[in-house]
């Protein structure tokens, strides 16, 4: 199974880029007509174009697979698909528990695995902008292959 986010990441992409442009033109347009409104919130408007220009750089592709004895996960940036920022191959045999935790911004594949020295090591994965579905699925599948 393989679950990704890259249509949200695009859609979340173009709401931004649209963010930036709107903002850029009320600016434009404020500071030849009102300049004296663009006095009082070109800081505003500035540090919303700051916040959105962030976002747009924070935005990476998830990409999970799970082939039934790996669980594969990848991350890239939106802006180099070629290089990967951070991938995980795990064999499930090793996986104790594998979660999600939902931090205020961002959500955490959670995957407790027992290492080759019987001790138990959690690695923190983040996974945000995909959707509650895939979420869900791949809890699911990860119990299905505990199940068998």
């Amino acid at each position: 199974m393989k679950i990704n986010n890259k249509n949200t990441i695009r859609y979340l992409l173009t709401i931004h880029i649209f963010m930036v442009t709107g903002i850029v033109f009320t600016l434009a347009v404020s500071k030849f007509f009102f300049p004296f409104i663009f006095d009082k919130m070109q800081f505003l408007g500035y540090l919303l174009i700051i916040c959105c220009l962030i976002k747009i750089f924070r935005l990476q592709y998830i990409e999970y697979e799970n082939s039934g004895e790996v669980i594969c996960l990848k991350r890239y940036s939106i802006f180099n698909v070629q290089r990967q920022k951070n991938q995980i191959e795990l064999p499930i045999y090793k996986i104790n528990n594998l979660y999600v935790k939902k931090s205020f911004r961002y959500n955490y594949l959670i995957i407790k695995l027992l290492r080759d020295d019987h001790k138990y090591m959690k690695i923190h994965f983040p996974i945000s902008n995909v959707k509650k579905s895939d979420l869900q699925k791949i809890q699911q599948s990860f119990k299905n292959l505990q199940d068998a």
